[in-house]
């Protein structure tokens, strides 16, 4: 666990006689070692591979503090017959108003105006500096998920119209959200200013959006709160560098914390264009604490013979 303490977990474990473990794991070799006698995981940042769930025949769930579970060898995991559970719906207005902050310091262009006062000056013309009329805007989002249903529910009363990509959304769920469905991800950034990214990171979509997506926009506001790796950050820089993306807001980035040896990298954390936050679209004070029970009453459950509540590789129950 990465949490400054661990009361929350305790306040739920330790009354059914589990001990919390916050034993610090920097390696494969420190969770194995430490994770012994352990029939429960709760991670943040941790990379449970193939060779520390091979090594731990007790551990019989993996708990991701957060919805993202990219870290987690899931494949593995189903094959060894352990679970996987996430906790998805801890933060999402916290990050679906994290986006909406981005997208409007995208569309007022705040922090190109700051910029000009911290440089010491004050009295412009700021016709050059291209500003968006929120109300004349589309917005598109990549994904229709718990967070970008949130963000669309935000913004309807402020945008023209609310698009939206994904596959997985079935025809009963589509009718009911009252929004515009596209048949390609392409399609958003051919027809909307402001385009918004909820995709998980899987190999499927890993680096999705390129430069196919960047070459049919202009001026484009495009925000990101789910995972960095699901953009190609080399195409990224180019239409930083073109008309093809106006402001470029970001929670995530490719690597966490950035590669500054990265020469791309670099460019795009300094680019004029971008506003990057350090991965905290999550948090609040409430969320906080919401995410820690909650990852604790799955490892409770599983505890008492139960099944969790959010099981990530459901086809694992047949291996049980």
């Amino acid at each position: 666990m990465r949490h400054s303490s661990s009361i929350e977990e305790e306040k739920v474990l330790t009354p059914e006689g589990i001990e919390v473990d916050t034993t610090f794991c920097a390696s494969e070799e420190d969770l194995i070692s430490n994770g012994k006698t352990a029939f429960a995981f709760l991670v943040s940042y941790a990379k449970i591979t193939q060779r520390v769930l091979e090594a731990l025949p007790n551990l019989k769930v993996i708990i991701k503090y957060g919805i993202g579970v990219d870290n987690i060898d899931v494949s593995a995991a189903t094959e060894l017959g352990k679970m996987v559970v996430n906790v998805p719906d801890y933060c999402t207005e916290e990050v679906a108003l994290h986006a909406l902050a981005l997208i409007l310091n995208g569309v007022r262009m705040i922090p190109q105006f700051n910029k000009i006062v911290k440089e010491g000056g004050w009295e412009i013309d700021p016709e050059p500096i291209v500003c968006y009329r929120l109300s004349q805007q589309n917005l598109g989002l990549v994904g229709f998920g718990r967070i970008a249903r949130k963000l669309a529910y935000f913004m309807k009363p402020m945008v023209k119209s609310v698009l939206f990509y994904d596959p997985y959304i079935s025809e009963q769920q589509y009718e009911a959200s009252g929004y515009h469905r596209v048949s390609s991800s392409e399609d958003l950034f051919s027809s909307c200013s402001i385009v918004s990214l909820h995709l998980p990171f899987t190999p499927q979509t890993k680096e999705f959006i390129n430069m196919k997506h960047f070459e049919k926009a202009e001026n484009l506001i495009l925000v990101n709160t789910s995972r960095g790796g699901i953009i190609h950050k080399k195409d990224l820089l180019s239409a930083l560098n073109s008309k093809h993306i106006l402001f470029w807001g970001s929670d995530v980035f490719f690597h966490e914390p950035p590669d500054r040896n990265d020469k791309v990298e670099l460019e795009i954390l300094n680019h004029p264009k971008s506003l990057i936050t350090p991965h905290v679209a999550w948090c609040s004070s409430q969320s906080a604490k919401d995410v820690r029970r909650m990852a604790a009453e799955e490892a409770l459950r599983v505890a008492k013979g139960q099944l969790p509540q959010n099981i990530v590789n459901i086809e694992v129950l047949s291996k049980l």
